[in-house]
């Protein structure tokens, strides 16, 4: 006789005598165990196993690699305790024994399933983070990665301490001592993680953000149980912070709704100045600024009035520079163009839907709908391609030119033209993948990392330029284009959605689908400047001279190492000294600070 799964198989009479005592059948258990375990091995993680490898996802070759010790240790324990349970020993020997070999078994379970969890729900999980915009996963996920250990610990704890027969009963009322004692021991850790809690829970801000904290710039990095990891952005420092003085801060994300940080530049002149000639400088400085939001046409005349000022002052390399800004400017202004249409179109899509669908979609009706679904699709194919030449046109901004560039404003004008025509011919052809259709994964293949290379390095444009001059603007540039390759994909994901809907017959939801496609385009993929946003000067004061202000937004101060808001700043300050200066207009001097008690 031998035992198998806690159940005793007899032997055919031939072979009696291998299970004749108790330590016979306890050895003939542990023989067939191991049988059992070399067949499982072979079938499983080797022939399966090889099975894996030749599938696309690698799904099955982690839970196999995962589940190989995991499953063999269970295997053993189990016919360790078969084998017991047939050796004849004093019965409460036997019961003690084979309850710690139940616990074995269950501490195994428990590494196996943290094993799983851990190698394929939280590596895909995070994954498919990369892949979404939705804030709610990137809180989830950490939240989830670091309470899962404790509650596949705490089932573990609970089945091992029912397994040896201790008192569920005495356990809780130990475990409620317990926890007054540490509540109070550790009542500052516990404030923390509490916060840590609220903050997951009910987040002002999300894992990339910037914030304003004690006038400094910082990045949050992660939010932790106990403490939250921020990244100061100003003295490049990892700064740990408790949950419990995190939670209690005045915290300012400059982040959201957008990444534009307002900067105000305050200056004094003296009585005498035209505060008209003093407020157009301002703000032709502000909008002959790059990376100042504005109207787009207002903006591309003074760059280009700026670019010839440069010329004149021969400031050569700025002025070049200045010139593919515009250039890039131009097209930016032809997306929120076609961004603008596209809102349109879907606002009249959803409005017929909602005229139609109350008696049901006859044939006619939904030709129409399919035809304007498809006037859809040619619009968001349209939007990719406008906005991949963009980004191919902000890669000519930062990569250092190949050739010699003419000193005047018309041969700068024309190399720039050539290059957005060489790009424009290349997105024609086809060789340059567009923004929205690059796949989303952690790990490349070769076929991704080419679709990223048309993008990011020279390919088809050698005799413009020689790349990107570091590695820090050359990282900068492909975070640029995963940002928009995900939010086009999800532009892309939300009008398949509506298509398939329609496609299944799902009339009633196809307008507040059409609508909710139309709320992504016009607030999620990219905010049209309001006009609010536009560079404003006040006049503030009269005190001992003309005080003036502007206020000028900075375009994604996340870029350039988190430190455009001030490169731009200084150049603002400087601009402005500059053509007031040629202008004829005197500053006054800041008054004299007075301190108490002298």
């Amino acid at each position: 006789m031998f035992n198998f799964l806690n159940t005793p198989i007899s032997l055919p009479p031939s072979l009696q005598m291998l299970g004749d005592t108790p330590l016979k059948s306890a050895l003939l258990t542990v023989v067939v165990w191991v049988v059992a375990a070399s067949l499982l091995y072979l079938v499983v993680f080797i022939l399966a196993g090889r099975l894996a490898r030749r599938t696309a996802t690698e799904v099955d070759d982690v839970l196999l690699r995962a589940s190989r010790l995991p499953v063999l240790l269970i295997a053993l324990l189990l016919g360790l305790r078969d084998a017991v349970d047939l050796f004849r020993m004093q019965a409460g020997s036997v019961v003690a024994l084979e309850g710690w070999l139940d616990v074995g078994v269950i501490v195994v379970v428990a590494y196996w399933v943290w094993r799983v969890f851990r190698d394929i729900v939280l590596y895909y999980g995070e994954e498919y983070v990369e892949r979404t915009e939705s804030s709610l996963d990137d809180i989830l996920l950490p939240a989830t990665q670091q309470f899962a250990p404790l509650v596949i610990v705490g089932i573990a704890l609970a089945m091992i301490l029912d397994r040896l027969g201790f008192d569920p009963a005495g356990i809780l009322v130990a475990i409620g001592g317990l926890t007054f004692i540490a509540a109070l021991a550790f009542q500052d850790s516990l404030s923390n993680i509490f916060s840590g809690l609220s903050m997951l829970v009910d987040t002002p801000f999300r894992y990339g953000d910037l914030i304003l904290l004690d006038d400094d710039l910082y990045v949050i990095q992660r939010i932790g149980l106990r403490v939250t990891e921020l990244y100061n952005a100003d003295r490049h420092l990892i700064v740990l912070m408790p949950n419990s003085k995190m939670a209690n801060e005045r915290l300012t994300n400059i982040t959201r709704p957008t990444a534009a940080l307002m900067i105000p530049v305050t200056l004094r002149t003296t009585f005498d100045a035209d505060p008209r000639v003093v407020i157009e400088t301002l703000q032709a400085v502000a909008n002959g600024h790059p990376n100042v939001l504005g109207h787009t046409m207002t903006k591309v005349e003074a760059m280009t009035a700026c670019a010839e000022r440069l010329i004149a002052a021969g400031q050569l390399e700025e002025a070049a520079c200045l010139v593919r800004e515009t250039a890039r400017m131009v097209v930016e202004g032809g997306v929120n163009s076609q961004l603008e249409a596209l809102t349109e179109h879907l606002d009249r899509l959803a409005a017929t839907i909602e005229s139609m669908e109350s008696g049901g979609l006859d044939a006619d009706e939904r030709q129409r709908i399919q035809a304007a679904l498809d006037e859809v699709a040619r619009h968001i194919h349209s939007v990719k391609q406008t906005i991949t030449l963009w980004l191919l046109l902000l890669r000519h901004v930062n990569a250092d030119v190949a050739e010699e560039v003419g000193p005047t404003l018309d041969e700068m004008q024309a190399f720039t033209d050539r290059y957005q025509s060489e790009c424009e011919a290349l997105l024609q052809a086809g060789q340059v993948t567009l923004l929205g259709e690059m796949p989303i994964r952690r790990k490349e293949t070769v076929t991704e990392a080419r679709a990223m290379d048309s993008l990011v390095r020279r390919r088809g444009l050698l005799p413009f330029d020689n790349g990107f001059p570091d590695l820090d603007e050359h990282a900068d540039f492909v975070d640029i284009v995963k940002t928009w390759n995900k939010r086009l994909a999800r532009l892309d994901g939300l009008y398949h959605a509506l298509a398939r809907a329609f496609k299944d017959g799902e009339e009633r939801r196809l307008d507040d689908m059409a609508r909710s496609l139309r709320d992504y385009v016009y607030t999620g993929l990219k905010e049209t400047t309001p006009e609010w946003k536009y560079p404003q000067v006040n006049l503030t004061s009269f005190e001992a001279g003309l005080t003036f202000t502007l206020e000028a937004f900075v375009d994604d101060v996340r870029r350039e190492h988190y430190e455009r808001h001030e490169r731009v700043e200084t150049e603002l300050r400087r601009d402005i000294v500059a053509q007031l200066r040629d202008k004829d207009v005197q500053f006054s001097s800041l008054p004299r600070l007075t301190l108490p008690g002298t």
